[in-house]
Protein backbone atom coordinates (compact mmCIF):
# COMPACT_ATOMS: atom_id res chain seq x y z
CA UNK A 1 0.00 0.00 0.00
CA UNK A 2 1.00 3.65 -0.47
CA UNK A 3 1.61 6.26 2.21
CA UNK A 4 -1.07 6.79 4.91
CA UNK A 5 -4.14 8.67 3.64
CA UNK A 6 -4.52 12.28 4.77
CA UNK A 7 -7.52 12.87 2.45
CA UNK A 8 -10.30 10.79 0.86
CA UNK A 9 -9.00 8.28 -1.66
CA UNK A 10 -10.65 7.23 -4.92
CA UNK A 11 -11.79 3.61 -4.96
CA UNK A 12 -9.85 3.07 -8.19
CA UNK A 13 -6.67 4.15 -6.40
CA UNK A 14 -7.29 1.67 -3.58
CA UNK A 15 -7.95 -1.15 -6.05
CA UNK A 16 -4.70 -0.38 -7.86
CA UNK A 17 -2.74 -0.28 -4.59
CA UNK A 18 -4.17 -3.69 -3.62
CA UNK A 19 -3.63 -5.10 -7.10
CA UNK A 20 -7.28 -6.21 -7.27
CA UNK A 21 -9.91 -5.72 -10.01
CA UNK A 22 -12.47 -2.96 -9.64
CA UNK A 23 -16.17 -3.27 -10.45
CA UNK A 24 -18.43 -0.20 -10.61
CA UNK A 25 -17.60 3.46 -10.11
CA UNK A 26 -13.90 3.99 -9.43
CA UNK A 27 -14.47 7.68 -8.64
CA UNK A 28 -16.21 6.88 -5.35
CA UNK A 29 -14.26 8.62 -2.60
CA UNK A 30 -13.36 6.59 0.48
CA UNK A 31 -12.49 8.40 3.70
CA UNK A 32 -12.29 5.45 6.11
CA UNK A 33 -13.26 1.85 6.86
CA UNK A 34 -16.00 0.27 8.99
CA UNK A 35 -18.06 -2.87 9.49
CA UNK A 36 -21.08 -3.54 7.30
CA UNK A 37 -23.58 -2.51 9.96
CA UNK A 38 -21.94 0.80 10.84
CA UNK A 39 -20.31 1.93 7.56
CA UNK A 40 -21.44 5.15 5.92
CA UNK A 41 -21.45 6.37 2.28
CA UNK A 42 -17.77 7.42 2.42
CA UNK A 43 -16.52 4.25 4.09
CA UNK A 44 -15.30 0.90 2.79
CA UNK A 45 -16.35 -2.47 4.25
CA UNK A 46 -15.82 -6.11 3.20
CA UNK A 47 -17.73 -9.36 2.68
CA UNK A 48 -15.98 -12.72 2.70
CA UNK A 49 -18.89 -15.15 2.20
CA UNK A 50 -22.55 -15.58 1.25
CA UNK A 51 -23.36 -15.69 4.98
CA UNK A 52 -23.08 -11.89 5.01
CA UNK A 53 -25.43 -11.35 2.03
CA UNK A 54 -28.25 -9.97 4.19
CA UNK A 55 -25.92 -7.52 5.95
CA UNK A 56 -24.51 -6.49 2.57
CA UNK A 57 -28.01 -5.67 1.36
CA UNK A 58 -28.59 -3.37 4.37
CA UNK A 59 -25.23 -1.63 4.54
CA UNK A 60 -24.79 2.04 3.73
CA UNK A 61 -21.11 1.52 2.85
CA UNK A 62 -19.93 3.46 -0.18
CA UNK A 63 -18.06 0.41 -1.48
CA UNK A 64 -17.03 -3.07 -0.40
CA UNK A 65 -14.20 -5.53 -0.85
CA UNK A 66 -15.98 -8.62 -2.08
CA UNK A 67 -15.07 -12.30 -2.43
CA UNK A 68 -15.32 -13.78 -5.94
CA UNK A 69 -18.77 -15.03 -6.95
CA UNK A 70 -20.72 -12.83 -4.55
CA UNK A 71 -23.37 -10.47 -5.95
CA UNK A 72 -22.38 -6.83 -5.43
CA UNK A 73 -25.96 -5.69 -5.97
CA UNK A 74 -25.01 -2.69 -8.07
CA UNK A 75 -22.59 -1.44 -5.41
CA UNK A 76 -19.03 -0.46 -6.34
CA UNK A 77 -16.65 -3.20 -5.27
CA UNK A 78 -13.09 -4.42 -5.25
CA UNK A 79 -12.88 -8.16 -5.95
CA UNK A 80 -10.49 -10.09 -3.75
CA UNK A 81 -9.82 -13.75 -2.89
CA UNK A 82 -8.86 -12.52 0.60
CA UNK A 83 -11.34 -9.75 1.51
CA UNK A 84 -10.44 -9.68 5.20
CA UNK A 85 -6.71 -9.34 4.53
CA UNK A 86 -7.17 -6.59 1.94
CA UNK A 87 -9.60 -4.78 4.24
CA UNK A 88 -6.90 -4.80 6.94
CA UNK A 89 -4.39 -3.39 4.44
CA UNK A 90 -6.75 -0.53 3.59
CA UNK A 91 -7.48 0.06 7.28
CA UNK A 92 -3.76 0.52 7.93
CA UNK A 93 -3.65 3.12 5.21
CA UNK A 94 -6.32 5.19 6.94
CA UNK A 95 -5.18 4.49 10.49
CA UNK A 96 -1.58 3.24 10.41
CA UNK A 97 -0.29 1.79 13.68
CA UNK A 98 1.86 4.35 15.49
CA UNK A 99 5.55 3.65 15.62
CA UNK A 100 6.69 2.09 18.86
CA UNK A 101 10.28 2.12 20.00
CA UNK A 102 11.62 -1.15 21.35
CA UNK A 103 12.08 -1.22 25.10
CA UNK A 104 10.25 -1.06 28.41
CA UNK A 105 8.62 2.15 29.62
CA UNK A 106 9.96 3.34 33.01
CA UNK A 107 6.49 3.09 34.56
CA UNK A 108 5.94 -0.53 33.46
CA UNK A 109 6.38 -3.32 36.01
CA UNK A 110 8.10 -6.44 34.60
CA UNK A 111 8.78 -9.45 36.82
CA UNK A 112 12.47 -10.49 36.89
CA UNK A 113 11.52 -13.96 35.60
CA UNK A 114 9.58 -12.59 32.61
CA UNK A 115 11.19 -12.61 29.15
CA UNK A 116 10.68 -9.62 26.86
CA UNK A 117 12.35 -9.74 23.45
CA UNK A 118 14.77 -6.88 22.84
CA UNK A 119 12.77 -5.76 19.79
CA UNK A 120 9.44 -5.69 21.68
CA UNK A 121 7.78 -2.58 23.15
CA UNK A 122 6.18 -2.50 26.61
CA UNK A 123 4.20 0.69 27.16
CA UNK A 124 3.40 2.90 30.11
CA UNK A 125 1.82 1.29 33.20
CA UNK A 126 1.97 -2.23 31.78
CA UNK A 127 2.38 -5.19 34.15
CA UNK A 128 4.18 -8.34 33.00
CA UNK A 129 3.94 -11.20 35.47
CA UNK A 130 6.24 -14.03 36.50
CA UNK A 131 7.50 -16.22 33.63
CA UNK A 132 5.40 -14.32 31.08
CA UNK A 133 6.94 -13.85 27.62
CA UNK A 134 6.67 -11.17 24.94
CA UNK A 135 7.86 -12.11 21.44
CA UNK A 136 9.87 -10.24 18.84
CA UNK A 137 8.50 -6.90 17.60
CA UNK A 138 5.31 -7.22 19.66
CA UNK A 139 3.81 -4.13 21.24
CA UNK A 140 1.99 -3.79 24.56
CA UNK A 141 0.16 -0.47 24.66
CA UNK A 142 -0.52 1.45 27.85
CA UNK A 143 -1.98 -0.49 30.77
CA UNK A 144 -1.73 -4.00 29.31
CA UNK A 145 -1.55 -6.75 31.95
CA UNK A 146 0.05 -10.16 31.43
CA UNK A 147 -0.60 -12.53 34.31
CA UNK A 148 1.98 -15.15 35.28
CA UNK A 149 2.98 -17.62 32.54
CA UNK A 150 1.07 -15.70 29.85
CA UNK A 151 2.74 -15.70 26.44
CA UNK A 152 2.59 -13.25 23.52
CA UNK A 153 4.02 -14.35 20.17
CA UNK A 154 5.87 -12.29 17.57
CA UNK A 155 4.49 -9.20 15.78
CA UNK A 156 1.45 -8.84 18.05
CA UNK A 157 -0.29 -5.62 19.11
CA UNK A 158 -2.21 -5.50 22.38
CA UNK A 159 -4.07 -2.20 22.61
CA UNK A 160 -4.67 -0.29 25.82
CA UNK A 161 -5.85 -2.18 28.92
CA UNK A 162 -5.89 -5.67 27.40
CA UNK A 163 -5.51 -8.51 29.90
CA UNK A 164 -4.04 -11.97 29.36
CA UNK A 165 -4.93 -14.19 32.28
CA UNK A 166 -2.53 -16.72 33.77
CA UNK A 167 -1.13 -19.30 31.37
CA UNK A 168 -2.91 -17.98 28.28
CA UNK A 169 -0.99 -17.88 25.02
CA UNK A 170 -1.23 -15.79 21.86
CA UNK A 171 0.35 -16.92 18.61
CA UNK A 172 2.11 -14.64 16.11
CA UNK A 173 0.57 -11.56 14.42
CA UNK A 174 -2.40 -11.28 16.81
CA UNK A 175 -4.11 -7.92 17.39
CA UNK A 176 -6.31 -7.40 20.47
CA UNK A 177 -8.52 -4.34 20.66
CA UNK A 178 -8.65 -2.21 23.79
CA UNK A 179 -10.07 -3.69 27.01
CA UNK A 180 -9.99 -7.26 25.69
CA UNK A 181 -9.54 -10.05 28.26
CA UNK A 182 -8.25 -13.46 27.16
CA UNK A 183 -8.34 -16.41 29.53
CA UNK A 184 -8.53 -20.17 29.59
CA UNK A 185 -11.76 -21.87 30.51
CA UNK A 186 -12.31 -25.33 31.86
CA UNK A 187 -14.00 -27.99 29.76
CA UNK A 188 -14.96 -31.55 30.61
CA UNK A 189 -12.17 -33.99 29.75
CA UNK A 190 -14.65 -36.01 27.71
CA UNK A 191 -14.60 -33.21 25.10
CA UNK A 192 -10.86 -33.51 24.43
CA UNK A 193 -10.32 -34.60 20.83
CA UNK A 194 -13.98 -34.12 19.93
CA UNK A 195 -14.74 -31.98 16.89
CA UNK A 196 -17.29 -29.28 17.75
CA UNK A 197 -18.90 -26.43 15.75
CA UNK A 198 -18.40 -22.76 16.51
CA UNK A 199 -19.07 -19.43 14.81
CA UNK A 200 -16.26 -16.84 14.67
CA UNK A 201 -18.18 -13.56 14.42
CA UNK A 202 -16.19 -10.85 12.61
CA UNK A 203 -16.65 -7.15 11.92
CA UNK A 204 -20.12 -6.42 10.65
CA UNK A 205 -21.41 -9.91 11.34
CA UNK A 206 -23.66 -11.64 13.84
CA UNK A 207 -24.04 -15.17 15.19
CA UNK A 208 -27.02 -15.71 12.91
CA UNK A 209 -25.15 -14.72 9.74
CA UNK A 210 -21.73 -16.22 10.53
CA UNK A 211 -20.82 -19.49 8.83
CA UNK A 212 -20.23 -22.45 11.13
CA UNK A 213 -16.72 -23.88 11.44
CA UNK A 214 -15.32 -26.88 13.27
CA UNK A 215 -12.91 -26.80 16.21
CA UNK A 216 -11.21 -29.57 18.16
CA UNK A 217 -10.05 -29.11 21.75
CA UNK A 218 -6.58 -30.66 21.87
CA UNK A 219 -5.78 -29.88 25.54
CA UNK A 220 -2.21 -28.94 24.63
CA UNK A 221 -1.63 -27.33 28.00
CA UNK A 222 -2.41 -30.64 29.70
CA UNK A 223 0.30 -32.49 27.79
CA UNK A 224 3.25 -33.28 30.00
CA UNK A 225 6.53 -31.57 29.24
CA UNK A 226 9.43 -33.50 27.73
CA UNK A 227 11.83 -35.02 30.28
CA UNK A 228 15.34 -33.57 30.46
CA UNK A 229 18.90 -34.59 31.40
CA UNK A 230 18.70 -37.83 29.41
CA UNK A 231 21.56 -40.25 29.93
CA UNK A 232 22.44 -43.89 30.40
CA UNK A 233 24.93 -46.55 29.51
CA UNK A 234 25.41 -50.35 29.39
CA UNK A 235 26.02 -52.94 32.05
CA UNK A 236 28.17 -56.05 31.87
CA UNK A 237 25.27 -58.01 30.33
CA UNK A 238 24.97 -55.50 27.41
CA UNK A 239 21.64 -54.22 28.71
CA UNK A 240 21.03 -50.58 27.74
CA UNK A 241 20.28 -48.39 30.75
CA UNK A 242 18.24 -45.22 30.11
CA UNK A 243 17.71 -42.38 32.61
CA UNK A 244 15.99 -38.98 32.63
CA UNK A 245 14.56 -36.28 34.90
CA UNK A 246 10.93 -35.26 34.68
CA UNK A 247 9.59 -31.75 34.33
CA UNK A 248 6.25 -30.33 35.42
CA UNK A 249 3.79 -27.58 34.59
CA UNK A 250 2.92 -27.24 38.29
CA UNK A 251 5.33 -25.64 40.76
CA UNK A 252 8.29 -26.22 38.47
CA UNK A 253 10.69 -23.59 39.75
CA UNK A 254 14.29 -24.80 39.93
CA UNK A 255 15.52 -25.95 43.33
CA UNK A 256 18.89 -27.63 43.81
CA UNK A 257 18.73 -31.37 44.56
CA UNK A 258 14.91 -31.39 44.71
CA UNK A 259 12.67 -33.07 42.11
CA UNK A 260 9.95 -30.98 40.57
CA UNK A 261 6.46 -31.71 41.88
CA UNK A 262 4.71 -34.41 39.87
CA UNK A 263 1.68 -32.47 38.66
CA UNK A 264 -0.07 -35.76 37.68
CA UNK A 265 -2.16 -38.30 39.54
CA UNK A 266 0.65 -40.84 39.14
CA UNK A 267 4.14 -41.03 37.66
CA UNK A 268 4.33 -43.09 34.48
CA UNK A 269 6.45 -43.10 31.33
CA UNK A 270 6.71 -44.90 28.00
CA UNK A 271 9.75 -45.36 25.76
CA UNK A 272 9.84 -46.01 22.03
CA UNK A 273 12.89 -47.84 20.67
CA UNK A 274 13.57 -46.88 17.04
CA UNK A 275 15.14 -48.86 14.22
CA UNK A 276 17.24 -45.94 12.91
CA UNK A 277 18.48 -42.48 13.89
CA UNK A 278 15.65 -40.96 11.82
CA UNK A 279 13.19 -42.24 14.43
CA UNK A 280 10.47 -43.05 11.91
CA UNK A 281 9.94 -46.74 12.70
CA UNK A 282 9.37 -48.14 16.19
CA UNK A 283 10.94 -51.51 16.99
CA UNK A 284 9.55 -51.77 20.51
CA UNK A 285 7.62 -49.74 23.08
CA UNK A 286 8.52 -50.17 26.73
CA UNK A 287 5.62 -49.15 28.97
CA UNK A 288 4.47 -49.20 32.59
CA UNK A 289 7.63 -47.35 33.73
CA UNK A 290 7.09 -45.67 37.10
CA UNK A 291 10.54 -44.18 37.79
CA UNK A 292 12.98 -42.04 35.83
CA UNK A 293 14.92 -44.99 34.44
CA UNK A 294 14.37 -48.08 32.31
CA UNK A 295 16.29 -51.01 30.85
CA UNK A 296 16.36 -52.29 27.28
CA UNK A 297 17.70 -55.77 27.82
CA UNK A 298 20.17 -57.65 25.63
CA UNK A 299 17.49 -60.28 24.98
CA UNK A 300 15.08 -57.61 23.76
CA UNK A 301 17.73 -56.20 21.41
CA UNK A 302 18.34 -59.62 19.87
CA UNK A 303 14.59 -60.18 19.52
CA UNK A 304 14.06 -56.79 17.82
CA UNK A 305 17.20 -56.59 15.64
CA UNK A 306 18.69 -60.09 15.54
CA UNK A 307 21.80 -58.97 17.41
CA UNK A 308 23.08 -56.65 20.12
CA UNK A 309 23.06 -52.99 19.07
CA UNK A 310 26.09 -50.73 19.34
CA UNK A 311 23.80 -47.66 19.33
CA UNK A 312 20.17 -47.49 20.51
CA UNK A 313 17.87 -44.61 19.53
CA UNK A 314 15.00 -43.97 21.93
CA UNK A 315 12.36 -41.41 22.89
CA UNK A 316 10.80 -41.06 26.32
CA UNK A 317 7.36 -39.63 27.12
CA UNK A 318 5.78 -38.82 30.45
CA UNK A 319 2.14 -39.93 30.47
CA UNK A 320 -0.89 -37.95 31.58
CA UNK A 321 -3.95 -39.74 32.90
CA UNK A 322 -6.06 -37.18 31.00
CA UNK A 323 -4.44 -36.83 27.57
CA UNK A 324 -1.92 -39.69 27.42
CA UNK A 325 1.54 -39.09 26.00
CA UNK A 326 3.06 -35.68 26.40
CA UNK A 327 6.02 -34.15 24.59
CA UNK A 328 8.85 -36.61 23.90
CA UNK A 329 12.59 -36.28 24.45
CA UNK A 330 15.14 -38.08 22.27
CA UNK A 331 17.99 -40.11 23.69
CA UNK A 332 20.86 -42.05 22.13
CA UNK A 333 22.75 -44.70 24.07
Amino acid sequence: MAQPATRPVRLAELAAALGRPLEGDGEVEIAGVAGLESAGPRELSFVRSEAFAEALGRTRAGAVILAPGLDRGGRSAIRSPQPGLDFARVAQRFAPPPDARPGIHPSAVVDPTARVDASASVGALCAVGARATVGARSRLCAGVVLYEDASVGADCVLHAHCVLREGTRLGDRVVLLSDTTVQDYEVDSSLIGVERPYRPVSIGGSVATTAEQLFTINAERLETLAPVLLGGGRNASSDVMMKWVRRTRVGGEWRDNVDASLGESNQEYAIDIYTTSGRTSVARTIGAITTGEATYTAAQQVSDFGSLQSVVYWRVFQLSSTVGRGHGADGTT
